[in-house]
């Protein structure tokens, strides 16, 4: 805009012989010669060109809509528009009208006289080029032989040699399915179905090694505690959870036998004439001993304890009305159903809670239907009805620490400090396999992930009743004094 100033400027001062518009009204107003109109008219032709020259395009397109016409305009856009239709339908006649471009001119020859193919046919085709226009690889110098006419492998084994193989994976690959199945109630029948998946792997194990020549009959104890392993990491997925604490118990004493079968036997075999007898090959009385060891414990462990732990507590049944039970557990299963036998019982009043409804606890339900004894049963939220007048609580445990605190299930903690406040005796039953020696325990363990336990403090417990005798909390660290003193024996 200053250059088109300038330039007026310029203009104005040029010096010539006719004067301009202005002068010549100021100077003559009443008078004008016939050739004033031409001057001017020459002026300003001459700054249009001017303004022209240093305008830029958008400024001479909004100077050309203001000279033209309304009509004018719509004829522009109207033709403006046939233009690119007109564009648009030459472009898609010439796609239409022209053949596939590549495809059909680069198409190998099949023999069927096809030569037109799919864009995926052809793919295939410049890969199958690739691959054969590769250089040969060497044959291999191993026994695998590529076969390249029809591309598949030939291997050659030896039918002579034997092959590795744990004999008896499907039962203990079984117990973490059972429990997912709800199969395996509690600890207990977690504990006595792994005795029995062991004992079935152990003579399946001793068949297989008396048919190995080349087994070291001294190395026996070594073999099967490197044959367990990959079990018992199958049962902790690869130890990324802690076996129950009852279970370990029963782990670390099956391990402590096994490693005295590379022990020579302290006791010869005799026969009734007074001979001494031959010892088995492959060391199979050594396993017929670890089988009758594990027989052993199935049953004491369960079977002697649970009547020891129900003998014990015949006197407490004598004077108790009214019972009130937490959950499911197999050994109060057992004492409920020894204090309902006779003819008369003094036990009156069963109660069996769960912390929601139709839980584990209606196991006790369905095994006490048909006892003449009045049954209820619910949930925690009907806690303050069921202690009314209660007797005696009565659960189960998975495990008792050495400071005396016990593992529970979730929702005894609450039932244990009612008991306290209405001054009811709060009894944990418990065989002594289950004592360990720890003082925590975990948030989730092995093969029971999903049951959520907690920890009852020794403050709340009033007794636990075990196979030995019923003792306080306190005396947790003399059972397991007791039970290390007869390990070693």
């Amino acid at each position: 805009m200053t250059r088109k100033k300038t330039i007026e400027k310029k203009a104005q001062t040029v010096p010539s012989d006719e004067p301009t518009n202005n002068e010549a009204v100021a100077s003559e107003p009443s008078s004008s010669t016939p050739n004033e109109p031409e001057a001017t008219e020459q002026v300003s032709e001459l700054v249009n060109g001017v303004t022209n020259l240093s305008m830029t395009d958008k400024e001479r397109g909004e100077m050309d809509r203001q000279t033209k016409s309304k009509e004018q305009i719509k004829a522009e856009r109207e033709a403006k528009k046939a233009e690119k239709a007109n564009k648009k339908a030459n472009a898609t006649s010439k796609v239409v009208a022209s053949p596939a471009p590549q495809i059909q001119q680069h198409a190998p020859q099949i023999p069927n006289g096809q030569t037109l193919l799919s864009t995926t046919q052809v793919s295939k085709l410049e890969n199958k080029k690739d691959v054969t226009q590769k250089p040969p690889s060497p044959e291999p110098k191993s026994a695998i032989k590529k076969d390249t006419a029809r591309g598949n492998r030939e291997v050659q084994f030896d039918l002579n040699t034997t092959v590795l193989r744990t004999p008896s994976e499907e039962t203990i690959s079984d117990l973490p399915k059972m429990c997912e199945r709800g199969q395996v109630a509690d600890v207990d029948d977690l504990c006595e179905e792994f005795l029995g998946a062991f004992i079935k792997f152990i003579s399946d194990w001793g068949a297989e090694r008396l048919h190995n020549s080349d087994a070291d009959p001294t190395a026996l104890g070594f073999d099967l505690d490197l044959a367990i392993r990959p079990q018992l990491g199958y049962l902790t997925e690869d130890g990324r959870w802690p076996l129950p604490y009852a279970l370990g118990n029963l782990v670390r004493q099956l391990k402590r036998e096994i490693k005295r079968l590379d022990e020579p036997c302290k006791h010869a075999h005799t026969k009734e004439d007074g001979t001494v007898a031959a010892e088995l090959p492959g060391g199979c009385d050594k396993l017929k001993e670890l089988e009758e060891w594990l027989e052993e414990a199935r049953y004491s462990c369960f079977e002697l304890a649970t009547n020891s732990i129900s003998t014990h507590l015949m006197q407490k049944r004598k004077f108790s009305k009214k019972i009130v039970t937490f959950d499911w557990c197999r050994v109060v299963n057992r004492i409920l159903l020894d204090s309902l036998v006779g003819e008369d019982p003094d036990l009156k009043h069963i109660v069996v809670l769960d912390q929601q409804l139709n839980g584990r606890g209606v196991r006790h339900m369905d095994t006490l239907l048909d006892k003449n004894v009045k049954l209820d049963y619910g949930d925690l939220r009907s806690l303050s009805v069921a202690l009314h007048k209660c007797s005696i609580v009565l659960i189960g445990c998975s495990a008792v620490l050495s400071n005396g605190c016990v593992a529970v299930p979730k929702g005894s903690l609450s039932i244990a400090l009612s008991a306290q406040a209405n001054n009811i005796p709060f009894m944990v039953c418990a065989q002594t396999f289950k004592f360990v020696d720890k003082v925590q325990t975990y948030g989730r363990m092995a093969l029971l992930g999903r049951e959520n336990m907690e920890l009852v403090p020794s403050s709340l417990i009033t007794a636990i009743v075990t196979d030995i005798r019923i003792v306080p909390p306190s005396s947790a660290p003399a059972i397991l004094k007791a039970k290390a003193l007869e390990s070693q024996n």
